[in-house]
């Protein structure tokens, strides 16, 4: 071959390898997408017409009514005898207008929907065939123009616009534009029609031009049918024409020229249409032209390929569409397909709603995944994936052509796998695929195409060890290391050849740490991890040689030790961290301390028993559990949960069954099949979701607004303030999020404020009640998140008013108060009346009274006089009767004193004692009468006290003598008081009487006088029999209860009280002690005078 032949072939070559990669390119342009099926509430399964209003609801139009969706329920609209609801059960087309107006084309007119009161305004198209509501008469087409006219068409009616002005619709030029099949608006007034056997006509609705583009059998340019079923504008102005029967028409444009290119079904190209039966031609928001077949699957046109992609209904693939009659598409504003089939309800392809691709096993699909339990993964080099399946053998998945190819066990075949129980996967330096199983042990795969196995036993030549449960194979420079469930680690040297069992060894804490091992990892220093059902094992790269194990195992005192026995996998990040997933949770392994950071349910993860876990290629780690896949930012140390509801396979994933394929995607087994994906094209829904008021209930009754005692005058989602009465005390609002992915995921949140201080966030439920509001005014607020967490903050509010019980309204209380005030007016007049009538007859009484009070008073005061005269006559004429007694008694005793008759000095003594007695009581008496009168005054004067305590002592000193007591004065010289002698001299001599009659004979009293702080006190002691407390506390009181003297002296009780009233007059105390069998000591305080010597 020539130097110029070989350069010639090279770029021959280098072109078709671009051209080929080119077509790759181009065929994996065709978008996904995955269908679900929306059927359950719709009144008919014939979809006609699909639109969404400006507030998110989706309208779906059937042969039986329409229907307005939610995401959870549909509101079914049907005709009636009301003229408020729609005009006939047959929809054909549904349009939202600028001004946000939602017009509905029946069998029998046009409908415009009153969101207010939620019902309908008809319109009738008045025709001169005036045809009866149904199919034939369907409207099919709604549209406003640049111009902001509205446009009509019916099959029966023709065409029509709407008079704003006049508020109906018009014909346009009645009988010339009939059969209508479908309309499109151009700019500067033109419209486009599709009609039933004319072709299709350019109408220039401003100068009443038209131009018919007319199928010519001769002329292979024309348009391919009279017949043309429906009509758009692309995005860069092309008008598409869909025929009924003859396929699909671009109208090419030229100077001078107009030609249609045709695009039909061609048997032999997968880009022509699957038939060419058009029933709809629609551009979505995004400019892309999408064509609905009549038993023909939908179609999406490709620009580049200048053909379009097809989708049809694949009885393998639950993903496609139910249905092949597709009669319209709609796309509404947050990228959703909305699909209308003929027999099978809406279909919706949702980009948000399905994140992972699905593989399972499809009992219709012979080349689907034989076996869903998926154990272990491994790709090939050619990019394709092994994969474990435990009962279904080892399943080879052309990922090129989507199918699986499986490798099973045969008895009868020793050269195939063991078992079909494939529970491990892996590939020697060699590129050798190993497979482990259970119970049919390890086997090494000689051919691909042959499906021909090796036993390792074989391929060793050694059958030493059964090797049965094989769940890991590792292998190194050096050594082969197997995971053999029940028996251990086995270690092969690969140039000896020799076959090493390492296991458990008690009492050896360098031994395996278990029999049961599962999973085996070299790390970047050459480490050798091993996973058991009873710890995890190190093996450092300088110990493979002697097999020392280095165990680690949970210990309940120490919080960074492996939290679980049971290890599931482990695996190495980019920056060197080693991570161990097992049954407790997940670990980061620290080097430097030799322990472990533990992640659990509490930080993040769904559970805590996790299966699984690898890296991506942004350093995040994917976690297996038996509660769906976490994302773990490591950086943020965030946690992401996807569960089946996000399309996985189910919740619970196998151990270890993970993959990162060489593309950076990644595969999660578990026991519904697998989950493929790239992390970097998930796409979450960033769509914050709308929030609206949907019923108010009173009592668990749904409100009527159109009843005339309703508090509601609108619907709900159209009212900003309800006002309530207080009777109106349980009310419910039930409210809905507009979100169409996963729409039984939407979590809620309310609260009520003026009631309620913070939300109530709720999950799913979307109702709240409330009972017993006092009166006052209330904002209830709504808010949403859609399935992926995106919170609408701001959601929807409404105010609450409760209105008060007529008794609690500002006019019942002005009234009552009015009334209260009157009535109280009224009672303080007559009160007023009565009191004056009182006070007249109370001024009687008290003149009638004051003059009997003043006879009562000189009659008293006569009394009085008369008493005091009677004390003076008393004082004078018992007195001097007792002087003259005690003088004879005193003379006798001095008579009787010289004689020897002692038994009459005896009784003279002791009369003359009881004379003595009884003067002083008398004393006391006239003493106590006289304070009881207004004599009973002080007259202070200057008293040397040591002489008034001498006359005193002289007072009763023949009473001292009868019992042989002993008086003592202590009394300093010159002590003064200024008080009244007469009364101060009572009190010391009822002191020292008193002393006298409580003292035994022959016991002293001491009369004693001290001075302290400008105060004289006097005390008196005896010896005598004391005082209990109780006597103590009551001495100075009047009492009938009196206690006679050791030799049964008597008194009126009156001394002490007579004594404490004078010493009190002076501004002085009288207290006394006592203890029983000790005596008694009685005190009382004068002031002390001070005599100031001048100096002359």
């Amino acid at each position: 071959m020539t130097k110029l032949s070989f350069i010639s072939w090279t770029l021959l070559v280098l072109l078709s390898l671009s051209l080929v990669q080119a077509q790759t390119q181009k065929e994996e342009a065709k978008p996904e997408l995955k269908f679900q099926r929306i059927f359950e509430g719709l009144l008919n399964s014939r979809v006609s017409t699909i639109t969404q209003d400006h507030r998110g609801f989706i309208w779906a139009g059937t042969y039986s009514g329409l229907h307005r969706y939610d995401g959870q329920n549909f509101q079914v609209y049907t005709s009636s005898s009301l003229s408020n609801s729609i005009n006939d059960n047959f929809i054909g087309a549904l349009f939202e207008d600028s001004q946000n107006q939602l017009w509905v084309g029946t069998g029998s007119g046009v409908a415009l929907y009153r969101n207010e009161t939620d019902d309908f305004i008809r319109f009738d198209l008045q025709t001169e065939n005036n045809l009866r509501g149904g199919e034939n008469n369907l409207v099919n087409s709604i549209l406003e123009d640049d111009q902001g006219k509205l446009w009509v068409s019916s099959i029966g009616s023709g065409l029509f616009y709407f008079d704003r002005t006049k508020q109906q619709f018009l014909p346009y030029k009645m009988g010339e534009f009939e059969s209508v099949n479908s309309l499109v608006a151009d700019k500067g007034g033109i419209l486009w029609i599709g009609t039933v056997s004319k072709g299709l006509i350019k109408l220039n609705t401003v100068t009443g031009e038209a131009v018919s583009f007319r199928h010519d059998p001769r002329d292979p340019q024309s348009i391919s049918s009279d017949n043309v079923k429906s009509v758009a504008l692309d995005k860069d102005g092309t008008l598409w024409a869909g025929t009924r029967s003859e396929g699909i028409n671009r109208l090419v444009v030229t100077p001078g020229n107009a030609r249609f290119i045709k695009y039909q079904n061609e048997p032999d190209n997968d880009l022509s249409l699957y038939n060419n039966s058009i029933y709809k031609l629609y551009l979505d928001r995004k400019g892309n032209l999408w064509a609905c077949n009549e038993n023909g699957g939908l179609h999406l046109y490709s620009e580049e390929k200048d053909g379009f992609y097809r989708y049809l209904h694949d009885p393998k693939n639950p993903n496609s569409l139910t249905h092949n009659s597709i009669w319209n598409i709609y796309q509404d504003d947050q990228d959703r397909y909305w699909i209308g089939t003929a027999q099978s309800g809406i279909n919706l392809a949702d980009p948000f709603a399905s994140k992972f691709a699905h593989y399972f096993k499809n009992p219709l699909d012979p080349e689907s995944l034989n076996n869903n339990i998926i154990r272990d993964f491994l790709e090939s080099k050619d990019g394709n994936i092994w994969i474990a399946t435990d009962g279904g053998g080892l399943n080879y998945f052309d990922r090129s052509k989507s199918t699986f190819k499986n490798y099973q066990s045969d008895s009868k075949n020793p050269k195939s796998i063991g078992s079909n129980a494939v529970i491990s996967l892996n590939e020697d330096l060699e590129g050798k695929l190993w497979v482990g199983t259970w119970a049919g042990g390890l086997a090494v795969l000689e051919n691909e195409r042959t499906g021909t196995f090796v036993r390792f036993q074989d391929w060793i030549k050694n059958d030493k060890y059964p090797i049965k449960h094989v769940f890991d194979a590792h292998f190194d420079e050096k050594y082969i290391w197997i995971a053999a469930l029940e028996e251990g680690l086995y270690r092969y040297d690969k140039k000896s050849r020799e076959l090493k069992l390492f296991q458990q060894v008690e009492g050896d804490s360098e031994s395996l740490s278990s029999n049961l091992p599962i999973r085996i990892f070299e790390d970047s220093k050459r480490n050798l991890w091993i996973g058991t059902h009873a710890g995890l094992n190190l093996i450092r790269s300088t110990d493979k040689d002697a097999g020392k194990f280095k165990v680690y195992q949970p210990s309940e005192s120490d919080s960074n030790s492996i939290p679980g026995n049971s290890i599931r996998q482990i695996t190495e990040d980019r920056l060197g961290n080693i991570w161990i997933a097992s049954d407790r949770g997940l670990s980061r392994y620290r080097p430097g301390t030799d322990d472990f950071i533990n992640y659990r349910q509490k930080d993040g993860l769904p559970i805590d028993e996790i299966t699984s876990i690898v890296e991506d290629e942004r350093g995040n780690l994917w976690i297996g559990t038996i509660k769906g896949i976490a994302k773990f930012d490591v950086n943020l140390q965030v946690f992401t949960t996807y569960d089946k509801y996000d399309g996985m396979q189910g919740n619970e994933f196998s151990r270890y069954a993970v993959l990162k394929t060489s593309k950076g995607e990644l595969l999660f087994g578990g026991m519904n099949g697998f989950n493929l994906f790239h992390p970097d094209r998930l796409q979450a829904n960033p769509n914050a979701p709308e929030v609206y008021l949907t019923d108010l209930k009173l009592f668990n009754q749904s409100v009527n607004f159109h009843e005339p005692d309703s508090p509601l005058k609108k619907h709900l989602s159209a009212t900003d303030t309800l006002t309530l009465s207080s009777k109106e005390n349980v009310f419910t609002f039930d409210f809905i999020a507009l979100d169409y992915t996963q729409p039984d995921r939407i979590q809620y949140a309310y609260f009520l404020e003026g009631f309620e201080a913070d939300w109530n966030y709720v999950g799913t439920q979307h109702n709240a009640t409330y009972t017993n509001l006092n009166p006052g005014t209330y904002v209830f607020r709504v808010k949403a998140a859609n399935s992926d967490g995106v919170w609408n903050q701001q959601g929807t509010s409404l105010v609450v008013i409760i209105t008060p019980p007529f008794w609690r309204t500002a006019w019942f209380i002005v009234l009552a108060t009015l009334l209260v005030i009157g009535l109280l007016f009224l009672a303080y007049t007559l009160r007023i009346r009565v009191i004056k009538l009182q006070n007249k007859q109370l001024e009687k009484t008290v003149a009638e009274r004051t003059t009997l009070l003043r006879q009562a008073n000189t009659n008293l005061k006569k009394h009085i006089d008369e008493k005091d005269k009677l004390l003076c006559i008393i004082g004078h004429d018992l007195r001097n009767p007792f002087f003259s007694i005690i003088g004879y008694m005193e003379l006798l005793e001095d008579e009787f004193k010289n004689t020897q008759n002692s038994e009459h000095l005896e009784n003279i003594r002791y009369l003359l004692n009881v004379s003595r007695n009884t003067h002083n009581l008398l004393e006391n008496l006239l003493q106590w009468a006289i304070k009881e009168t207004q004599l009973f005054e002080v007259k202070p004067e200057v008293i040397d006290l040591n002489q008034l305590i001498d006359t005193a002592i002289n007072m009763v000193s023949a009473q001292a003598d009868y019992k042989d007591v002993k008086l003592e004065k202590i009394c300093p010289e010159q002590v003064f008081v200024n008080a009244d002698q007469n009364m101060i001299l009572t009190v010391i001599r009822n002191l020292v009487s008193n002393a006298i009659k409580f003292s035994d004979k022959n016991s002293k009293i001491e009369i004693k006088v001290s001075t302290k702080s400008g105060e004289v006190v006097t005390s008196v002691r005896d010896f005598g029999v004391g005082m209990e407390k109780a006597t103590l506390d009551r001495l100075f009181s009047k009492s009938s209860e009196q206690q006679a003297g050791t030799m049964g002296e008597l008194g009126t009780g009156l001394g002490l009280v007579l004594c404490q009233e004078i010493v009190e007059k002076h501004e002085g105390e009288i207290w006394a002690e006592s203890s029983p069998g000790k005596g008694s000591t009685f005190h009382f305080s004068l002031s002390q005078y001070i005599y100031e010597e001048v100096v002359v």
